[in-house]
């Protein structure tokens, strides 16, 4: 049987781990204990058992201020920490917001000149990556680039000195997590003061700032209830949010993102005055009010709701004759959802102009012609969004 040392170092000894819960536990940080042992056919079934929280209640939620007593007790942390088991940490639970780079993106960032250690947490990954940790002061829109950059934010992150024993076929791997920082995590910088570095971070990988996750409420059961009755219970950022998941299900995700994160975030949407198309007298707002409103209804949205978008409905350097209200209630209300023509959908026709996605050879059809035909072949298709965020 062969032995694979991915960062070398000693074993850890309990204490050291102990040490590390005890800082924990003062600080008011909520944290699991993870198996530390995991065994599989391939390197990632392995570490994903290893890193399976043992003591974490069967209705634990990601949330803020979730810390209910029976997991802020010392005597279930304490006992649970042995040789070779390590800590996770949920970051929404505790206000954080987590930046996992991966190595190959580490090796060609000077991490250490954007995010200086004597002010931001810091901890290399067995692999070479780096985790960087902010307090989150601020919206977290961040979605990262698969391989490269994952933001963690309702989600855990193992911290250090942890160490994971991991199985795969006849090879045994010693992975050790090493703290970087002068900081510890509780004394981390807010996201705020290092907003930009990140987001310099976020569009150096090819990603995207993406609109706020959200939790869908409880007041209503998914699965027991009319989608109508779950979606007219949800507040106007989780609605926009849902839109968007369905949106990316159906291929308009990128062309949609921008308009819904101003939407969220209460910011105005720049979209110049530009007839649409050329040759017809209809304004391009016009189009993009029927189209996002008509979206929006299709998937369950109440009149109130509609109405609060409306409101959240504005435009920088321009003020349309036209107000929103009216397009909602002479157009969407009535059933009118698309005034957009084939191939020329107001979201593509705006992104292009703002600079950003547009798909290349444009799309074959418009937002709500699009989120039409996508219900009627699958109508669980909403169900299955509402469920993701729940």
């Amino acid at each position: 049987m062969g032995f694979r040392i991915f960062i070398s170092g000693g074993l850890m000894e309990a204490s050291d781990l102990l040490e590390v819960a005890r800082a924990l536990l003062k600080n008011s940080v909520l944290f699991f204990v993870v198996r530390g042992e995991g065994e599989g056919s391939t390197f990632e079934e392995a570490l994903q058992k290893a890193k399976r929280p043992l003591n974490v209640p069967a209705r634990f939620r990601y949330e803020r201020d979730y810390k209910p007593m029976e997991i802020a007790s010392e005597s279930i942390f304490l006992l649970e920490i042995e040789w070779g088991r390590g800590i996770a940490v949920p970051a929404i639970n505790n206000g954080f917001i987590c930046m996992d780079v991966e190595g190959p993106l580490i090796q060609s960032l000077d991490a250490d000149s954007l995010f200086p250690r004597d002010e931001v947490y810091q901890e290399r990954t067995p692999r070479g990556g780096r985790h960087i940790v902010f307090r989150a002061d601020c919206e977290c829109d961040f979605k990262g680039v698969k391989g490269l950059l994952d933001v963690k934010y309702r989600g855990m992150f193992t911290i250090a000195p942890s160490t994971l024993l991991l199985k795969v076929r006849d090879e045994m791997y010693y992975l050790k997590y090493e703290k970087l920082s002068e900081v510890e995590l509780w004394e981390t910088a807010p996201l705020s003061k290092y907003r930009g570095e990140v987001e310099e971070l976020v569009q150096a990988v090819g990603g995207f700032r993406s609109c706020s996750i959200k939790s869908i409420p409880e007041k209503v059961d998914i699965k027991a209830h009319p989608l109508s009755e779950v979606v007219r219970e949800l507040s106007v950022e989780e609605l926009l949010t849902y839109a968007q998941l369905v949106f990316e299900s159906i291929g308009c995700g990128e062309c949609t993102r921008q308009i819904i994160v101003c939407l969220i975030n209460r910011e105005p949407i720049f979209m110049p005055n530009v007839t649409y198309p050329i040759s017809v007298e209809r304004g391009l707002h016009t189009v993009f009010e029927v189209e996002l409103l008509g979206a929006l209804r299709l998937l369950g949205a109440s009149h109130e709701q509609l109405l609060e978008v409306v409101n959240r409905i504005s435009y920088k350097d321009y003020a349309p004759q036209t107000p929103p209200i009216n397009n909602l209630i002479y157009n969407v209300l009535r059933g009118r959802f698309s005034l957009a023509l084939k191939g020329l959908c107001p979201f593509m026709v705006a992104n292009g102009l703002t600079g950003g996605y547009v798909p290349q050879g444009g799309c074959s059809t418009s937002l709500v012609y699009k989120l039409s035909g996508k219900l009627a072949l699958d109508p669980q298709l909403p169900i299955k969004c509402l469920e993701a965020l729940a």
